[in-house]
């Protein structure tokens, strides 16, 4: 039996970091494995080899003359998609490149758009955008919300919610990481942790306000265009010697990370925040997780009093009040990330979300293999009885 053939189109690829490139990436190996002959394309950003393969997978990064608004420019995209046979290509978005380039290539497959998230910062780009993409979103064969609470809250995809499926991402923890038990208040203080690029909604200040409030440490690991002012709050907050830049750190150092914290806290402040997969990685760890209250897929990880706490966005105080009640209970904290590593392995592993995507793909092709008959008899009646109508 042929190998069902599907071909991802993303931004980028790793080692590119980013979260889109990183749920593609693993997507892929998973798909692989799993034994569909799977392919990539995505621009250069001049971080690795132009053609190769790895895990099974083959990536093919298109010559890129830079980027606008963060869009990709790769003239070469409608021919490199117009040339390669498959079954189903699986756009990424937000991607404008992947929506000129599959309209323009008149791709002869199934369409499915992994819709990560509106562009929501970018609102020049998003209102030239919006044509083109909902003439994508019409075009596909189906469109995969990574939460129902996001789909809810997309004002785009509420247009399409009969093509909208959810299938949330999914995480594979290496072998090696391990769990580490909740901290104990009366040993140190406790240490929370920050991973994500440190842009606008990411929401930093808004921690570091809430960490004058309570007792602690925090590290920050990313970087990003806020880097140098970030830096300088501290010393005016007077939380000099409470915070540690850490920079981009490797897997293991992350993971290192994440088994010493007593909690992750995720403070963002907009609907950018799509998902959080960061989340995923402390759950994983049995951490505790503190998250803004945002109509995401946040609010479907995390269960207020359950894994974690949620509070309102932007809300300093309330942020402050749920470190502070983590703090005074070790023994909850505890529970709560035991219950956070539990609700991982049940729901949100990368092992369910590559067999839901095998199970859309294979329900699209079948589908249009099964109108294929039908199709071609009609078109011979037609040709026997010109003139009647069908």
């Amino acid at each position: 039996m042929r190998k069902l053939r599907v071909l991802h189109f993303g931004k980028f690829y790793p080692p590119h970091r980013g979260g889109m490139e990183t749920v593609v990436a693993s997507l892929c190996r998973g798909l692989a494995a799993k034994g569909l002959d799977c392919r990539v394309i995505a621009a250069d950003d001049g971080s690795g080899a132009r053609s190769f393969s790895a895990d099974g997978v083959r990536i093919r990064r298109l010559r890129s003359f830079g980027t606008v608004n963060s869009l990709p420019i790769c003239p070469g995209a409608v021919c490199a998609l117009r040339g390669i046979e498959a079954d189903v290509v699986n756009l990424h978005h937000p991607n404008p490149l992947a929506d000129i380039s599959c309209l323009l290539s008149n791709a002869n497959a199934r369409i499915v758009v992994t819709y990560h998230s509106d562009i929501i910062r970018q609102r020049r780009l998003s209102r030239l955008h919006s044509p083109l993409l909902r003439q994508t979103l019409r075009r596909a064969d189906a469109i995969v919300a990574t939460s129902a609470q996001y789909a809810a809250s997309s004002p785009v995809l509420k247009e399409f919610r009969r093509k909208v499926r959810v299938i949330p991402l999914g995480y594979s923890p290496p072998s090696a990481a391990s769990t580490h038990a909740a901290f104990d208040g009366a040993r140190r203080e406790p240490q929370y942790l920050f991973i994500g690029r440190l842009v606008p909604y990411k929401g930093i200040p808004v921690l570091l306000q809430a960490l004058q409030m309570v007792p602690g440490r925090l590290w920050i690991v990313g970087t990003g265009p806020l880097k140098a002012a970030l830096e300088g709050l501290p010393a005016r907050a007077a939380l000099d010697g409470r915070i540690e830049f850490l920079g981009d750190v490797s897997e293991e150092e992350k993971l290192c990370r994440l088994s010493e914290c007593d909690a992750l806290v995720l403070p963002s402040t907009s609907r950018a925040e799509a998902f959080g997969i960061v989340l995923l990685e402390a759950m994983a760890m049995s951490r505790p997780v503190v998250v803004s209250d945002l109509p995401t897929g946040v609010r479907m990880l995390v269960e207020d009093g359950v894994n974690g706490y949620r509070f309102p966005p932007g809300d300093a105080a309330a942020l402050a009040a749920s470190l502070q009640r983590l703090a005074s209970d070790p023994a909850r904290a505890r529970q709560m990330g035991d219950e956070g590593r539990r609700r991982f392995l049940e729901r949100w592993t990368m092992d369910r979300m590559v067999n839901a995507y095998v199970q859309l793909y294979d329900a699209l092709c079948s589908a249009r293999a099964a109108r294929r008959p039908a199709m071609r008899l009609q078109a011979s009646v037609n040709r026997a009885r010109p003139g009647e109508a069908a």
